[in-house]
């Protein structure tokens, strides 16, 4: 009883990696489309559709892209990763210039009477929180989130600096 019970169970666990290998959507009784492509396979074209155009494909676009041959689906491939790599392409510009309008506000503050690169921050910080303290680093965060440069090295020293010289109000 032992070796059919084991022959049941390798046969069990054969058919259930089989069909968590092949498609996501099987035809059944409701009548689903059939795609040929592995989950993981739908799941990266899902995901790259998503870094490329900012949101996950429709159920129509998905429907459509099952149906199209090898070759379109490897065009359709291309043209996600190139609009993906553009997408990077124009953050990166846009981080660049939220960088150096920041540094240009900082230097002009500088100018302006702050005795130092600290005392310039905290008056740009004072004036958009208008003059109320921060609760956390999160409320700085947040700010610099704001101005477009947190994920950066600028945007990170500037959370640095900030909070080593805040007075955070207690809740």
């Amino acid at each position: 009883m032992s070796s059919v019970y084991n022959v049941i169970h390798l046969e069990t666990l054969v058919i259930s990696v089989l069909l968590i290998s092949t498609t996501s959507l099987v035809r059944q009784r409701t009548n689903k489309m059939e795609f040929n492509m592995t989950q993981h396979d739908f799941d990266l074209i899902r995901d790259l559709h998503k870094e490329a155009r900012g949101r996950r494909p429709s159920y129509d676009w998905d429907v459509w892209f099952a149906s199209l041959s090898l070759a379109d689906k490897q065009g359709v491939w291309n043209g996600l990763v190139d609009e993906s790599q553009d997408r990077d392409n124009e953050e990166a510009r846009a981080e660049q210039r939220c960088c150096r309008e920041f540094r240009d506000a900082v230097r002009a503050t500088m100018r302006a009477g702050a005795p130092s690169v600290d005392d310039a921050l905290s008056w740009l910080y004072g004036y958009h929180a208008n003059g109320v303290k921060p609760y956390s680093v999160q409320d700085i965060e947040h700010w610099v989130w704001d101005l477009g440069i947190l994920f950066t090295p600028l945007g990170k020293a500037v959370v640095q600096r900030l909070d080593a010289i805040t007075d955070y109000q207690e809740i």
